[in-house]
């Protein structure tokens, strides 16, 4: 158990995947409301019922995408099968006590009672793990082209390298990354792991890797084209496309990489 929970998960970066992901768990939410009418909910007869029923989606999706955004932020960890979990719980903790406001404010007009807020409590964890459920194993093996969301799993040599030796070369497939190969395309902060990005006789793949950002531009200092970009981010300055944006949010956009590269202003000199 505990070496399921500590294999890594893919985080979520961009806000354009949480929000499509808060959309699908409050729409499954409101659609299990109306179509199976749970614990009770038949017995609520109103003409607006299925009106009244939809701020319990909209507070999901709200608390959803407001955590997984700050975790986004915040949480520079290498994300893990228990950090996902833990952020569910969450989620459902944060979602009941919102939901049993706005059920005792707006619906039943009752003051606060404990009891009442455990009940909803467990009202939301019976309804929410279900669906949660669904999207944690669906986003778990989920891999998209985009390489936005990508499983990696710790029992394939060809996803996951451990250099435990930071001083040495960082070989990846007989390819020398850490040389700057023309190949390399960036690299991305994962706690104490790094992803790095690079092309293999022209297909786009990913590593992750065992190795500090920091430790990584160490080793990579001698070449002049990959700068550090972002406290969370290295780059190869030849692969860049695009710059869009100014000094207060530039972004980069790399060939064959869909994601957009910040560029923190204390960088801006080294990627000009």
């Amino acid at each position: 158990m505990k070496k399921i929970l500590n294999l890594p998960f893919p985080k979520t970066q961009e806000l354009k995947q949480i929000f499509l992901q808060a959309l699908f768990i409050a729409v499954a939410v409101y659609l299990f409301l109306i179509l199976f009418q749970p614990f009770g909910t038949y017995t609520f007869h109103h003409s607006l019922k299925y009106i009244i029923l939809l701020p319990y989606a909209i507070i999901v999706f709200t608390v959803f995408s407001l955590a997984k955004i700050l975790l986004r932020k915040f949480s520079d960890h290498f994300w893990k099968v228990s950090d996902e979990l833990l952020s569910i719980v969450g989620i459902l903790v944060l979602s009941s006590i919102f939901n049993y406001f706005y059920n005792m404010s707006v619906i039943r007009q009752s003051p606060f009672d404990w009891s009442d807020l455990g009940f909803m409590i467990l009202f939301t964890f019976a309804l929410g793990t279900p669906i949660f459920a669904i999207y944690f194993f669906a986003l778990l093996n989920f891999k998209n082209d985009k390489n936005e969301l990508i499983w990696v799993s710790q029992n394939s040599e060809n996803i996951l390298e451990e250099n435990s030796q930071n001083d040495q070369p960082i070989q990846i497939n007989d390819l020398t990354i850490v040389e700057g190969h023309k190949n390399f395309i960036f690299a991305k902060s994962e706690g104490n792991y790094c992803t790095i990005y690079y092309q293999n006789n022209s297909m786009l793949e990913k590593k992750l890797i065992r190795i500090s950002l920091s430790n990584l531009e160490n080793q990579l200092a001698k070449e002049k084209n990959i700068v550090r970009c972002h406290r969370s981010y290295l780059i190869n300055k030849l692969q860049i496309i695009s710059k869009k944006g100014n000094a207060q949010g530039l972004k980069l956009r790399l060939k064959n990489i869909e994601e957009q590269i910040p560029v923190s202003r204390n960088y801006l000199q080294a990627v000009n």
